[in-house]
């Protein structure tokens, strides 16, 4: 058992073999098919994993990066990983973005352009990493429950009501990344399966979209364990910030250190069955500006909300809490320019000079004045 590396750029260098940066082989060959160094690697079969470094430039891939593209298929206990890096060779590396702040490590990133219609883009046994994803036609970006998806820019220009940015299901997940819907209509940015996790990722919206759901995180209806949005931000879409429509009576969700903010609809709509036993949890998260409710609990769900903070959502902070309080969260009046670094912007850390600073609340703070890093979020904030 072994980590093979090989390595990739727009054009071959030297022996154009990928065994080293100044020997890469071209990702893709001249009609956009994925490398036969990839694809054919025979080291699955022993036991070997594959990381493919691939270097700055844009590729335009038409193949299937699904199990049927390999000769020997990739396999969870050795998986193929996609990994960017500089024009050393050098793997790029995580900073200390969150996502309440603009991405400031996207020009860094290659940039891959998914051709073909129908094709399946990923697997449990693919791994992404500090690349940028683009689609070229009305399918998700990546959908079939990647292994993993880290540091990535996934962007969808496509106009379709069903476009999709990304779906995560069978235990997998997603961090530390941005997903953006371009096309003037789209269904969501992240959908979940049961037993997924987003953290620390970004949903940008088109708010000039006039078709489709429209939304941020979307929460399947599937039966089963929970699924988990913590610290991600989520904001300019026409429809819901973060959606959860399980129906069956064992679901829950939570949704920790979120931002939700300038949405046309709802910031989160909870919509478990009335019937559940499970618990689901909002805590120490961020609803301001939405066009509908801050927290609309849509079927009667148990729903414990907590250590956020509330405010100018059109319809109202909440709706259909029933027995569950409300005033476990900050409702005073507020603005923008006190709570935030600029929201106009797309900076939704909490300001240092602002009272919610350092309390745990949303999905980042502002260094501290002088300098220094931004205070942790913490857990255990009670109001």
């Amino acid at each position: 058992m072994a980590l093979v590396t090989r390595y990739f750029g727009v054009t071959a260098a030297g022996a154009g073999d990928g065994t080293s940066w100044a020997d890469r082989a071209p990702f893709v060959d001249g009609s956009n098919i994925l490398s036969t160094i990839i694809s054919g690697f025979g080291g699955f079969s022993f036991g070997d994993s594959l990381v493919c470094m691939i270097g700055p430039g844009s590729y335009d891939l038409d193949s299937s990066l699904g199990n049927a593209q390999f000769s020997v298929a990739p396999t969870v206990a050795r998986p193929c990983i996609f990994h960017g890096c500089d024009d050393n060779g050098v793997p790029l590396e995580p900073n200390g973005w969150v996502s309440a702040q603009p991405c400031n490590w996207e020009s860094d990133l290659p940039v891959i352009t998914l051709l073909p219609t129908n094709a399946n883009y990923s697997g449990t046994a693919l791994i992404f990493r500090f690349l940028k994803l683009k689609e070229a036609n009305t399918n998700g970006v990546l959908g079939n429950n990647p292994g993993q998806v880290s540091w990535c820019v996934i962007e969808h220009a496509t106009t379709n009501g069903s476009a999709v940015g990304i779906n995560i299901g069978g235990n997998t997940n997603i961090n530390d990344s941005v997903v953006r819907m371009l096309g003037d209509a789209y269904n969501y940015c992240i959908g979940m399966a049961a037993g997924t996790t987003a953290y620390n990722c970004r949903l940008e919206g088109n708010i000039e979209a006039n078709t489709g759901f429209r939304a941020g995180g979307y929460g399947t209806t599937q039966n089963g364990s929970g699924r988990e949005f913590v610290r991600c931000t989520s904001f300019g879409h026409p429809g819901i910030g973060f959606s959860f429509n399980q129906t069956g009576g064992i679901n829950y969700s939570h949704i920790m250190n979120c931002v939700s903010a300038n949405n046309e609809g709802d910031g989160y709509a909870l919509a478990p069955a009335a019937t559940q036993s499970q618990i689901t949890t909002l805590y120490g998260s961020i609803a301001v500006n939405n066009g509908g409710y801050g927290v609309d609990v849509r079927g009667g769900g148990n729903n414990l909300i907590s250590g956020g903070r509330f405010r100018d959502n059109t319809s109202g902070n909440f709706n259909g809490m029933g027995n569950w309080p409300v005033d476990l969260n900050i409702l005073t009046a507020g603005t923008d320019a006190d709570e935030f670094v600029d929201a106009a912007g797309g900076d939704f850390r909490i300001k240092n000079t602002s009272d919610l600073w350092g309390r745990g609340i949303g999905a980042g703070d502002e260094p501290a004045a002088g300098g220094g890093g931004g205070s942790p979020v913490t857990r255990g904030y009670a109001i």
